[in-house]
C-alpha cells in the first residue's frame, strides 16, 4: 500500500507491504498528532469500503472524521487514475532490486 497525505505545510508519504486494521489505527494517530488535531481542528479522510477501514476495531483518533465512497465507485476517488502509473513504477523498482540483489548474491 502506498499512502500518502498532502497539506501545503507538511506531506507525509510512505509504503507498506501489508494494510490492517491495526497499521491504518497507527497510521491515523501519527497523522492527527502530526498535525495537532482536535475537537476544533479537524480533518476529513475520503476512503473506500475496505475492510480495514469500516471495522469497529479501527482506533479513531479526535479530529479525524471518516467519509466512505459508495462500493465499486472509482470515478469518485481521481487517485484510482493514479495507481497504474504508480503501480508500474513500483514494479519497475522491485524489478531492478530483485536484479541487483540476485546478481549480488550469485558473486
Amino acid at each position: 500500500m502506498v499512502f500518502s497525505t498532502l497539506n501545503l505545510e507538511k506531506h507525509i508519504s510512505g509504503f507498506v507491504a501489508q494494510v490492517n486494521t491495526e497499521l491504518l489505527s497507527r497510521v491515523l494517530a501519527d497523522l492527527a498528532r502530526e498535525f495537532d488535531l482536535n475537537q476544533s481542528k479537524r480533518i476529513l479522510l475520503v476512503l473506500d469500503q475496505a475492510g480495514w477501514h469500516t471495522t469497529d476495531q479501527l482506533a479513531l483518533p479526535e479530529g479525524i472524521d471518516l467519509f466512505f465512497v459508495p462500493s465499486h465507485s472509482p470515478e469518485l476517488q481521481p487517485a484510482e487514475r493514479l495507481w497504474p502509473l504508480t503501480n508500474e513504477a513500483l514494479a519497475e523498482q522491485v524489478r531492478q532490486l530483485y536484479r541487483q540483489l540476485f546478481t549480488r548474491k550469485l558473486r
